[in-house]
């Protein structure tokens, strides 16, 4: 039998050369635990840094529910664009310096982040918007020649 989570994490850890062990606040109350088996074993000890969680309203972000979409087949995989998830929103468009921006704009916060997509997306927008390229089309019935004279070059 393979040993139960919390007893294998700060042993897998320093074995694979870990400094800082990334876990998010429902975590908190076994920080201490993972201390204590590290030097218990006289191991090196890892520094817990622990963060909150990012929710979007209206979205299932719980991996065990998002893996029973894809096992049941209702999405295409992972990188379903209705997917919360970092493949999902690049798929959708999201542009990588922008998700950037956002997790940077998060930060390492202890304070739990509700979220609603509309800034995500916005932040998207920013970013993309200095790059976009904008034509404009008028259709052939109907049209006007204009002729400006005066104007600038």
């Amino acid at each position: 039998a393979y040993p139960p989570y919390d007893f294998s994490c700060p042993i897998v850890d320093s074995i694979e050369g870990v400094t800082h062990a990334l876990r998010t606040t429902e975590y908190d109350d076994r920080n201490e635990q993972f201390q204590r088996i590290a030097k218990a074993l006289g191991i090196r000890r890892p520094r817990n840094h622990t963060f909150s969680r990012v929710n979007f309203e209206y979205a299932v972000m719980s991996k065990r529910k998002l893996t029973w979409f894809v096992e049941q087949g209702y999405v295409t995989g992972w990188d379903d664009a209705r997917f919360p998830t970092v493949r999902g929103v690049v798929r959708r468009g999201i542009n990588i310096a922008a998700l950037r921006s956002f997790m940077y704009e998060q930060g390492a916060s202890r304070a739990v982040v509700n979220m609603v997509w509309h800034k995500f997306w916005a932040l998207n927008k920013k970013e993309i918007d200095n790059n976009a390229k904008r034509y404009m089309a008028i259709g052939s019935t109907d049209r006007v020649t204009l002729t400006i004279t005066n104007g600038p070059s």
